[in-house]
């Protein structure tokens, strides 16, 4: 049986794979989410949002999602509309956090907490003083009803690898021009996407010379 999640997490909490079928939901989430513990979601495992519900990564807490090989992990809508639910959102810096062979789909219905009006499937939250930062690699972004990746003030992507964006009613993602040199090569961003690109603006704050590189699409 799928197992709903209504509580937030406020210790260490792992969920596993309880279906080896992608199509069945292991869990279901009914309430809006707030992880201060560290939540870790191990390969295979499949979440489906009700709808305009969230997860939300607060400082203390940390979101660990790394799948295996072909062993992906979903973050996805019931129903598969896009911008059923609202999406992931990092307030958290935590070196932990970490988003790898994850397909978030079908969020960026409403927006998440501290975005204003700006509507995300991935929210990494910051102010011009302070940021979040996140790890994301080998993962893909789809039918977002807004930006695939919407990265906020002084947030950081500690790592940024080998990920695609598909469908999304706006850009493939916002980034500041202060991490605009943490975009990879191998990264997709021409997924027919509302702009099959980066939007960027603010200042480039570097000690030592940044590279902006080319893509490969």
């Amino acid at each position: 049986t799928t197992v709903v999640l209504s509580e937030n997490v406020t210790s260490h909490k792992t969920l596993v794979d309880i279906f080896d079928d992608p199509a069945k939901a292991d869990y279901l989430v009914t309430k809006d989410i707030v992880v201060t513990g560290r939540l870790t979601v191990q390969p295979g495992v499949v979440i489906e949002f009700n709808q305009d519900k969230s997860l939300q990564i607060f400082p203390e807490g940390a979101l660990i999602a790394k799948g295996e090989g072909t062993n992906l992990i979903y973050f996805t809508g019931k129903v598969k509309q896009k911008g059923y639910w609202k999406g992931i959102s990092f307030h958290s810096n935590n070196a932990f956090n970490e988003l790898d062979r994850v397909y978030v789909g079908f969020a960026g219905g409403n927006p998440l907490p501290d975005m204003g009006n700006i509507r995300t499937s991935v929210a990494i939250t910051g102010t011009s003083y302070s940021g979040s930062s996140v790890k994301i690699r080998n993962s893909s972004f789809n039918e977002s009803a807004g930006y695939g990746i919407y990265v906020a003030g002084k947030s950081t992507l500690d790592l940024f690898h080998a990920n695609y964006f598909n469908n999304n009613a706006l850009s493939a993602l916002y980034v500041p021009a202060d991490q605009l040199h943490k975009l990879d090569f191998f990264t997709h961003y021409t997924g027919n996407n509302g702009f099959d690109g980066i939007e960027t603006g603010g200042s480039v704050n570097a000690v030592n010379e940044v590279t902006w590189s080319y893509f490969s699409d």
